[in-house]
């Protein structure tokens, strides 16, 4: 097998559409059977989230909630923030608004993406007590008469994708901010249950996520061949 050559959570989709070349690398269950992604799919959608998001003003440092379930935009989602030197704080998708809004608040989020519109209701009921949150993502559920800060997740990528073909260099820098982003950076921040008091911030960095992700493969014995 070939050695890992990532130290970084931001190296990972580079290493993937390089290293593993999978028409169904990831799938997403429907009514209508499995939908295959390809590492190159996946990849390019990492690149034009992560380039959308800093279009709408995302930088290195900055907090991003991720309110969502499991599904394959989730991972795109960590993904493009990370890629960007971004911070993503996920949260469980059956909080309250309250606690939802205790985790923001703490996290200082800049911006959160969430699934569908029964989690952006959570943000938008407790919002004039989140004081740092300029904007929130919609993955499904997006309406035309939503508030300018409430921003469809289809049109993060498109904007990403729009400086990619309009804009000298754009590829470049997503490459280079992923390549400036450095193992010991922090990654994440995962609360705690909070069953002894508000829940705590576990801070993680890339390194730490990393080392779990190298020591899962030498185990399972993954492989190009593998779906998710």
């Amino acid at each position: 097998a070939p050695a890992a050559d990532f130290e970084t959570s931001a190296d990972l989709p580079f290493h993937a559409s390089g290293r593993f070349q999978n028409p169904r690398l990831m799938g997403r269950c429907g009514p209508d059977g499995v939908q295959a992604i390809s590492s190159q799919e996946f990849f390019e959608r990492i690149r034009d989230l992560s380039l959308g998001l800093g279009a709408f003003g995302v930088e290195a440092g900055d907090r991003v909630a991720i309110v969502s379930e499991s599904r394959p935009e989730w991972l795109m989602a960590d993904l493009a923030v990370l890629c960007g030197g971004a911070v993503t704080v996920p949260v469980y998708p059956t909080l309250s608004s309250p606690q939802v809004r205790y985790i923001l608040n703490d996290a200082g989020a800049k911006a959160a993406i969430v699934s569908t519109r029964l989690q952006l209701d959570k943000i938008q009921e407790v919002r004039h007590k989140l004081p740092a949150l300029e904007a929130v993502i919609l993955i499904d559920g997006w309406q035309s008469s939503d508030s300018p800060s409430i921003i469809s997740f289809e049109a993060v990528g498109e904007r990403g994708h729009a400086r990619l073909t309009g804009e000298w260099g754009a590829g470049r820098e997503f490459r280079d901010r992923a390549r400036a982003v450095r193992p010991d950076q922090m990654a994440s921040i995962i609360y705690t249950s909070g069953t002894t008091g508000e829940p705590k911030g576990v801070m993680l960095s890339h390194a730490n996520l990393v080392s779990n992700v190298k020591a899962g493969a030498q185990v399972l014995q993954l492989t190009e061949q593998d779906v998710a």
